[in-house]
């Protein structure tokens, strides 16, 4: 298998307020996945370097995008503010609509813990325009229960194992989900996924799921 080559790479400003990101998009992309940041911190940002990479070589473009901007970072209301990330959200997904490059490519979003949740709500909110979600490791402080029955977007959740009250809640979840969906169970793997492999494998899921359900519907 040929592996995908990035077309580009582009440091982004989404605004008002001036979002920074970085969109790498690729030849013949399938889709474009956006990165939920659910938590702050250059740990989590190197996980989802690490899930960015595993995407693109499954033909996806990616973008990551800090939903805050570094003032607010600061600023602990804003901080834990999840209806403020929900907004911005839509807001990046209604800009790759106005991009002559990306305004016809689907789009997917890609959340952890209550990046899960911010990018459930925006399925919810925005069915036209998010055509697959994947939520990992969400647990009862993030799987927002009551939208779920609005969730029309393909949405695969994948639990950890080791963390029953956690797996327990997305089997629920699932049950209320709208769209196509489906759960993955990872052995061995605790709610942060920090277990040697089972952020890889949480990955390699994510992209067969991208990859199939794009293939299989049209952009919105």
């Amino acid at each position: 298998m040929n592996t995908p080559v990035p077309r580009n790479t582009e440091n982004v400003l989404i605004g008002p307020p001036g979002l920074s990101g970085e969109l790498v998009l690729m030849d013949n992309a399938v889709g474009v996945i956006v990165f939920v940041d659910g938590r702050a911190g250059g740990r989590y940002k190197l996980r989802n370097d690490f899930v960015a990479r595993v995407l693109r070589s499954y033909g996806l473009g990616t973008l990551l995008v800090n939903l805050l901007t570094d003032q607010e970072l600061r600023d602990r209301r804003k901080l834990f503010d999840k209806n403020l990330r929900v907004m911005r959200l839509m807001d990046v997904a209604r800009w790759l609509g106005l991009r002559q490059d990306t305004a016809d490519v689907p789009v997917g979003l890609y959340g952890e813990g209550s990046g899960a949740a911010i990018a459930l709500m925006v399925a919810a909110r925005l069915p036209e325009r998010i055509n697959a979600v994947v939520a990992v490791g969400a647990g009862r402080a993030e799987l927002p229960v009551e939208c779920l029955p609005q969730v029309r977007s393909a949405t695969l959740l994948v639990a950890g194992a080791a963390e029953p009250d956690a797996l327990e809640l997305n089997q629920l979840a699932l049950q209320k989900l709208s769209g196509p969906k489906k759960l993955e169970v990872v052995a061995g793997a605790t709610q942060l996924f920090e277990e040697p492999g089972s952020l890889d494998l949480a990955a390699s899921l994510a992209g067969h799921w991208f990859e199939s359900r794009f293939n299989r519907q049209p952009a919105a």
